[in-house]
């Protein structure tokens, strides 16, 4: 009967010690990847800005979205002013040519459109990005936000 007792207050133990630990070092627990970029400053926020315009300058070819009877994938089409559907430039995240910046993140998706590019995390409600965009108002200043949830930081922001 003791010994009983005595597993499952080990095993109760155990339990906690893993909710804990992820808790703490999951997707959004204080020790995250999401957390971390937070605290980063401004000369590591100014050095991913350049890596992601580097990014964008070499991949600036976009191409016509092909329907053929295929169901739209949303998250990988953008739409320009007189309606017309393209494809967003997906880079892998594995790509040797990355800067050492970018793959210092390791990123599970970089998606590249005429005015920005996204660094992608996670999945589903748990997923968080980086995104280098132009601003919407000025086609000269350009924004370093994170994305998570529709919640959008502003870590740094250059004019061009």
């Amino acid at each position: 009967m003791r010994a009983i007792k005595l597993t499952f207050i080990l095993l109760g133990l155990a339990t906690a010690i893993t909710v804990g630990l992820f808790l703490y070092f999951g997707p959004l627990g204080p020790a995250s990847p999401y957390h971390r970029f937070h605290k980063q400053n401004t000369d590591y926020y100014a050095r991913l800005a350049r890596a992601c315009a580097s990014v964008f300058q070499q991949h600036r070819s976009f191409s016509r979205h092909q329907t053929s009877g295929k169901p739209l994938e949303l998250q990988h089409v953008w739409m320009d002013a007189t309606n017309g559907l393209w494809d967003d430039f997906v880079l892998s995240p594995k790509d040797p040519a990355l800067p050492d910046t970018i793959q210092a993140l390791h990123p599970d998706e970089i998606l590249i459109t005429p005015k920005s590019v996204f660094i992608g995390f996670g999945v589903s409600t748990l997923s968080w990005g980086i995104v280098w965009a132009q601003d919407e108002h000025s086609t000269n200043h350009w924004l370093l936000l994170s994305d998570a949830e529709d919640v959008e930081y502003i870590v740094y922001d250059e004019s061009k």
